[in-house]
Parts: structure tokens; C-alpha cells; sequence
């Protein structure tokens, strides 16, 4: 059975290869942050699964290229709906308008700079969708909820 999203991708020739590599080269941690949660995202990110995804438009030349990690229960490669899905809550961010209004949100520390790093990328994703998917955006958006 198709999803909306697939519905969606097939109307406008998108498509989506995932490639399987050793770590992600857009991840860096800080050797002196001896944290917890620091800690823990290291090694979550050990025994992560971890993907080069690449989306083409077939009605346009070029492509997008991201990245994307599944914990290590998950035994096949991500599908468009998982990184898409993903992508589409990041891009939310955008939606709160100010990165303090993002942070109050979801609890970051306003003061944190990894916070920060992070609403950037989650806006990055949101520029990236909107080029993919151009006028067709909000309708992907919303397909992209349907079958969650």
C-alpha cells in the first residue's frame, strides 16, 4: 500500500537512494565534553546505522544530499517516508519563527550554542525541502503527517 507521501514523490519524479557509511561527517563532538547526555550521544551514534541519502527531481538537474541515522534495531535501509517524516519535523522549526521561541519550545538552553547549531540545521532542512519540493512543499508537508 502507497502512503500520500509515496503518492507524492511518484507525481513528482522524486527520488531517493540511501547509501550506507561508517559515520556521519556532519557530527562533531567536542573530546572535553565529558556530559552525560554527550556521552550518551556518542554512544548511541556507535551502534547507529548511519546513511548518505540522496533525493534527484527528475525535472531538474542536480540533486540533494543529506544525511540520516536509525538506531540499531532498525535491520534494513531508511525509506524516503522515514527521512522525509524526519526531515519535515525538523523543518518545523521555522515555524516558531526566532530561534528563542524554538528553544522555548522544546527546553534547549538559550544560551547553548549546540542549540543553536542545531535550530540552524533544522532550518537548513526546511530550505532544502522547499527547494525539492517548490510549490509543492506544504502539500508534502501535510502528506508527510497523514501516515505517521
Amino acid at each position: 500500500m502507497s502512503t500520500a507521501l509515496q503518492t507524492l514523490l511518484s507525481i513528482l519524479g522524486i527520488t531517493m537512494t540511501a547509501t550506507r557509511i561508517d559515520s556521519r561527517p556532519d557530527r562533531s563532538y567536542s573530546p572535553r565534553d565529558k556530559s552525560d547526555g554527550a556521552k550518551a550521544e556518542r554512544e548511541w551514534d556507535a551502534h547507529a546505522s548511519h546513511w548518505r541519502i540522496t533525493f534527484r527531481k527528475a525535472s531538474v538537474d542536480g540533486s540533494f544530499e543529506t544525511y540520516y541515522s536509525q538506531g540499531k534495531f532498525y535491520t534494513s535501509p531508511p525509506t524516503a517516508d522515514d527521512v522525509l517524516r524526519s526531515m519535515f519535523i525538523d523543518a518545523s522549526a521555522e515555524d516558531d519563527g526566532s530561534f528563542e521561541a524554538w528553544a522555548d519550545d522544546l527546553g534547549y538552553d538559550l544560551d547553548s550554542r549546540s542549540a543553536e547549531r542545531t535550530y540552524r540545521a533544522c532550518l537548513a532542512s526546511a530550505a532544502a525541502l522547499r527547494s525539492l519540493f517548490g510549490e509543492d512543499f506544504d502539500q508534502a508537508r501535510d502528506a508527510s503527517k497523514e501516515d505517521a
